[in-house]
């Protein structure tokens, strides 16, 4: 997904008539109160930010941020942007993939595994929220589309590794097996790195090391065993 097809990069619900020098205002404005809401986020959980916070970390008048949003849940969306954002960011930089000539399929799930976990660990801040209003108000977050786009692009970039290792991939529907891995990740993971503290990985005592190696083995054994 390209960063710059967002509707937040025109005119942001402007009239079509307005100065640019109050688009631009508006503008900043904007993406003052998105980032003091991340921000936020890192400190405290969702629901213990306020409003009056927000705008007073972005340095705006309360009544700014009202003209914009009528609530604090209006903000949802534009996190859940800024996340795809980040996340596109992050998969042609810190997140791409580079194996070496001599790379076995196990050193690619382990590629694919700590470089998740780090993207995690790194957003979750944003994430948390996210999915925690995907989950009680999906229609708060984004349509439908967005998400298909999000999770579309997740598999897909999974696809190309595993038929680099044709000798070493038994399943035989590699799109049904980057799909798996996708859901795999997605689910062990959002629980494990969101929820620690409020999940049933409360009981789950293991490492992060373990974590992820165990995590690893799990992914390569499927991806090595033939279809039945």
């Amino acid at each position: 997904m390209n960063a710059n097809s967002h509707s937040h990069n025109g005119n942001d619900g402007q009239s079509q008539g307005a100065h640019p020098a109050k688009q631009q205002r508006s503008r900043e404005n904007r993406d003052k109160i998105v980032r003091a809401f991340a921000e936020l986020l890192k400190e405290k959980p969702f629901e213990r930010v306020s409003v009056a916070e927000i705008a007073e970390r972005a340095g705006v008048a309360v009544g700014t941020l009202y003209r914009r949003y009528k609530n604090k849940d209006a903000l949802i969306p534009v996190v859940f942007e800024l996340y795809l954002e980040r996340l596109e960011a992050w998969t042609t930089g810190e997140g791409r993939i580079e194996l070496p000539d001599d790379a076995t399929l196990y050193d690619a799930v382990n590629v694919i595994v700590k470089k998740g976990w780090s993207l995690l660990n790194k957003e979750a801040h944003i994430l948390r929220a996210v999915h925690l209003y995907a989950r009680l108000r999906p229609e708060m977050v984004g349509n439908e589309d967005a998400w298909k786009t999000w999770e579309q692009a997740a598999y897909q970039s999974f696809q190309p590794l595993l038929n680099a290792f044709p000798g070493e991939v038994k399943r035989r529907d590699i799109d049904m097996s980057a799909k798996m891995m996708t859901y795999f990740i997605n689910t062990f993971f959002l629980e494990k790195g969101l929820y620690p503290d409020e999940s049933p990985a409360v009981g789950f005592e293991i490492s992060e090391d373990d974590f992820l190696r165990e995590s690893v083995n799990m992914l390569y054994g499927y991806l090595t065993t033939k279809d039945k």
